[in-house]
């Protein structure tokens, strides 16, 4: 999962590993801090965006 900026330059701000499946599907939760990912093994696992955890 990689995250941008888009008013900096076209590198990511934020990139995460998530096993080794595709990624399926990408939620955010209410707060705006946490993303929620799953793939095609039916892993999934929350991320917070604020400190890359």
């Amino acid at each position: 999962v990689r995250l941008y900026d888009t008013s900096s330059q076209r590198r990511p701000v934020l990139s995460i590993d998530f096993r080794e499946t595709p990624i399926k599907s990408v939620a955010e939760d209410l707060d705006g801090h946490t993303i929620y990912v799953g793939n095609g093994s039916g892993d999934l696992s929350s991320f917070d965006i604020r400190t890359d955890k």
